[in-house]
């Protein structure tokens, strides 16, 4: 049987109960042979819900130079940048810009902190508005 042929029969079995651990490490090793128009194909298999863990790790292998790329793109940026990225309405990068950001707040000095926060207080949405003013230093009375 042919690793593409191999891959469906587990799908078809996982679609009507749950993976095995064994059958899933397995199909996700043979994905590495597979052209980009057969794990395209298999993305879009009616065998695979939205959901379906198999699904994810077929699309990390789809687009991970695309999101290699976008990675480095994020770690490379400046402060500057990701607050900018973080208070844009519609972005398409404010959750990578976030958890940057937030990563970036537990590593920097007091100084980048203070500016971290700041585009935090003024972000987009209420949770992220919450997140700032909760890390805000008490003002002295």
């Amino acid at each position: 049987m042919s690793d593409y042929g191999f891959i469906i029969n587990e799908c078809k079995k996982a679609h009507y109960g749950n993976w095995e651990e064994e059958a899933f490490n397995a199909c996700v090793k043979r994905l590495e042979n597979f052209s980009r128009q057969e794990l395209v194909h298999l993305y879009g298999t009616r065998w695979l819900d939205s959901g379906d863990q198999f699904k994810k790790a077929i699309g990390q292998v789809l687009f991970k130079q695309k999101i290699e790329e976008h990675r480095q793109m994020i770690s490379s940026s400046s402060i500057e940048e990701l607050g900018k990225m973080l208070t844009e309405k519609g972005g398409n990068n404010v959750k990578w810009a976030r958890e940057e950001l937030k990563r970036r707040y537990q590593e920097e000095g007091h100084d980048n902190q203070k500016l971290i926060i700041s585009f935090f207080v003024n972000g987009v949405t209420k949770q992220d508005q919450k997140w700032g003013e909760a890390r805000m230093p008490k003002a002295e009375v």
